[in-house]
């Protein structure tokens, strides 16, 4: 199925201005930081958990974004890459190509990973971690269980409506979500530090 948003991702990889995602990444999470700081006036404590549940899921899709915006944008920008994601990845099907469907497919090779990439979900961390890895060569920092952890709240807010698997409803807290920026950024911090190298 063809990703609805798919001319926008051809354009906004294709621009010549190289985009700051670690910048969009820090408005994003500044943004949420904002949000948390309003004096607002919620009477009704099921509308302030309401709340702090979309923050808290906000916090790990602004990763995601940082994630997968670079990822596509080092593929494109350089070619070596493409080799190494191809040969590691199961995320394009294996096909017998005659020499003219190779050659068509080359020519749009660019658009087709975009595509395809723009379709993964790059919060699934465990597989990112390895596509990082194999294809750009950058390591994730070695403690990220927390991160893990909130992917699997993250899922439970936006799948389950704020429910565990058992029905248990989350409560998140101010101070939970100031702690996930924090390990977030720091996630990012290393990410970036190598990323900006290649």
């Amino acid at each position: 199925m063809q990703n609805p948003y798919g001319k926008f991702y051809l354009n906004y990889y294709h621009k010549e201005e190289k985009p700051d995602f670690y910048n969009e990444f820090k408005t994003s999470i500044h943004k949420i930081e904002k949000i948390l700081d309003l004096k607002l006036e919620i009477n009704d404590n099921a509308t302030r958990k309401h709340l702090m549940m979309i923050l808290y899921a906000n916090v790990i899709t602004a990763m995601e974004v940082y994630l997968s915006d670079w990822f596509i944008r080092k593929l494109v920008d350089n070619k070596k890459f493409i080799p190494k994601l191809l040969e590691i990845n199961n995320l394009f099907p294996q096909e017998k190509m005659t020499l003219r469907t190779a050659y068509d497919w080359f020519n749009t090779m660019d658009d087709k990973i975009i595509e395809v990439l723009s379709n993964f979900t790059f919060h699934n961390l465990g597989r990112v971690k390895l596509m990082y890895k194999d294809v750009l060569n950058i390591e994730f920092p070695d403690k990220i269980d927390e991160i893990f952890r909130a992917i699997q709240k993250r899922h439970d807010i936006i799948h389950r409506n704020g429910k565990t698997k058992d029905g248990s409803e989350l409560n998140i807290s101010r101070s939970e979500i100031t702690n996930l920026i924090s390990v977030v950024s720091r996630f990012a911090d290393a990410i970036e530090s190598q990323v900006i190298k290649i």
